[in-house]
């Protein structure tokens, strides 16, 4: 494939998924490299460790949280951040509150600060 394509492929890729991982090119056979590139070129931007998307992207005011959901595919957000997300209370909490399953560990995310609790079976379900 020519240059070109990956990186044409790789951006389309960006304006549909909004935030990119390494990932994410594996499983669509884009060298990763081309992270890099279009990085130096400003076409993409790193949000964090292993996150990317489009330099000219509008922001939501739930960005932290799709950072999250793109790191974490497993975590449920729970306790004041869900009653936050659903304009519930008024109060911002300091961290994200997520729920995984019994086990799991901290996933690795520089920002935004994280809380995780801990469920086994129906309550992690539900």
């Amino acid at each position: 494939m020519h240059e070109d394509t990956h990186a044409h492929r790789l951006l389309h890729l960006a304006r549909q998924k909004g935030l990119l991982r390494p990932y994410d090119l594996d499983e669509r056979g884009i060298p990763r490299v081309y992270l890099s590139r279009l990085t130096a070129s400003g076409q993409l931007e790193k949000t964090g460790r292993g996150l990317y998307r489009l330099a000219d992207h509008t922001l939501s005011e739930h960005e932290s949280l799709i950072a999250v959901t793109a790191r974490a595919s497993q975590a449920v957000f729970c306790l004041l951040t869900a009653l936050q997300f659903h304009e519930l209370t008024t109060q911002l909490p300091r961290q994200i509150w997520i729920a995984m399953p019994r086990g799991s560990h901290v996933p690795r995310i520089d920002y935004p600060p994280l809380k995780m609790v801990q469920f086994t079976g129906d309550a992690y379900w539900h």
